[in-house]
């Protein structure tokens, strides 16, 4: 069953509107990147699967607040891509929307994204930022690690994952990049078979364009998915708002610091569902709806929320038709490490939210885990069945010759 309090969760960045009061100066802010084709194509991708993955991950999850972070995902995705090859990498690109794109265009539209979206409002504070954490003695392909510093500016560190201090390491640089909304993306002890995690952070912090008065929070009651009443604090403003209203729902787009970055909010109409507007809720009418908005004075009263969200992604991704990165023995990374049979053993995502009167904080987190899908030919490592010779190097004589087919300590 779809969720009923889904859609209180959805943040949708980069897409604003005019909004409100002309008697507000807004300050100047940074013009608008320039996009080329690929940047249109890449964008394009990127919101494209952004529903797609929400559709998934509703359908998954039973009635919970949701929060997912499609660009994350896409930018742990995008880093991991630049390993995939044949068949893995075709189904990679088309799950994520990349078409007919080259590697050098993907790549470079994503670090012009992250340009763009981190300096785009001065007044709002986005933060984007990778990392590929390594097994010491890992041979991983040194052009994959290029790549990934090059187009996303990923750090890069060799770890010994059998210490039981590396997930506390790796989780300290997910905290510091989040601020300390998500505290841990990996779970210790870390696999012996996992060689590689590549990891996506992003934190926001918007100030409302038009701030609630706290003098005009007050408790009221919100009725849940299961027509349960539960009493919590409602913002509330009279203003003129960017909106639009249908015979299935009201939406309104609320404005951070210079406009740029917005939070759209849909509610369906009395006698719809939450299900109903579901069904419609795609890209193509998203992009329309947004078309059509229109300045009105109305009387806003949204409720203040905090929560986190945690989901493993396998499930919503391989619906999507990436289900080979999780296939032992068919995923092909050899962009990673040449002549190793990797898999993609889970993809973590995890989200934070706070909405109040002030604007919004949100982080989220991106851990897609490498693994061995099988024992690797290790020239040096003896863990099969050997010969030995005992020799003298001067007279060649050989002392001893055996073979070794159990390895059995005989007291």
């Amino acid at each position: 069953m779809l969720k009923k309090l889904a859609i209180f969760a959805i943040l949708i960045l980069g897409l604003a509107l005019c909004s409100c009061s002309d008697e507000v100066t807004t300050p100047k802010h940074n013009d608008p990147p320039v996009l080329s084709s690929v940047d249109e194509k890449i964008i394009y991708a990127s919101n494209e699967f952004a529903f797609s993955l929400f559709k998934e991950v509703i359908d998954e999850e039973e009635d919970t607040n949701i929060l997912i972070s499609p660009l994350s995902v896409s930018y742990a995705l995008g880093m991991t891509y630049n390993g995939a090859r044949e068949q893995t990498k075709t189904d990679m690109g088309t799950t994520l929307g990349y078409g007919s794109l080259t590697d050098q265009e993907i790549n470079e539209s994503y670090r012009k994204m992250t340009t763009s979206l981190t300096t785009l409002d001065p007044l709002v504070i986005f933060e984007i930022a990778n990392s590929i954490w390594i097994r010491n003695g890992f041979p991983a392909e040194q052009n994959f690690i290029d790549l990934n510093q090059e187009y996303f500016d990923a750090e890069v560190a060799n770890l010994d994952f059998s210490d039981e201090n590396s997930a506390d390491i790796i989780n300290a640089w997910v905290s510091d990049k989040t601020h300390e909304k998500i505290e841990s993306i990996v779970d210790p002890p870390i696999s012996p078979t996992t060689v590689m995690i590549l990891i996506n952070a992003i934190y926001f912090n918007g100030t409302w364009t038009y701030e609630f008065d706290p003098d005009n929070t007050f408790e009221d009651a919100f009725t849940t998915s299961h027509n349960q009443v539960v009493q919590t604090d409602f913002m509330s403003e009279s203003a003129e708002y960017s909106c639009m209203i249908n015979d299935v729902f009201s939406a309104v787009d609320l404005p951070y610091g210079n406009q740029d970055y917005s939070m759209t909010l849909f509610k369906p109409r009395r006698g719809k569902t939450l299900d109903n507007f579901l069904t419609i809720f795609t890209r193509e009418n998203f992009n329309s709806w947004m078309s059509s908005f229109e300045i009105d004075s109305i009387s806003l009263k949204l409720p203040k929320f905090k929560f986190g969200y945690g989901i493993k992604l396998n499930d919503a991704l391989s619906a999507l038709g990436m289900g080979i990165i999780f296939t032992p023995g068919l995923a092909n990374f050899n962009g990673i490490a040449a002549g190793w049979q990797l898999f993609i053993s889970k993809v973590l995502h995890k989200t934070f939210i706070q909405v109040d009167e002030e604007g919004t904080e949100a982080a989220a987190v991106t851990a897609v885990f490498v693994e061995l899908s099988a024992n690797p030919e290790m020239p040096y490592s003896f863990n099969e069945p050997f010969v030995f010779v005992i020799h003298e190097k001067s007279t060649d004589a050989i002392l001893f010759i055996g073979k070794v087919i159990n390895p059995i300590w005989e007291d």
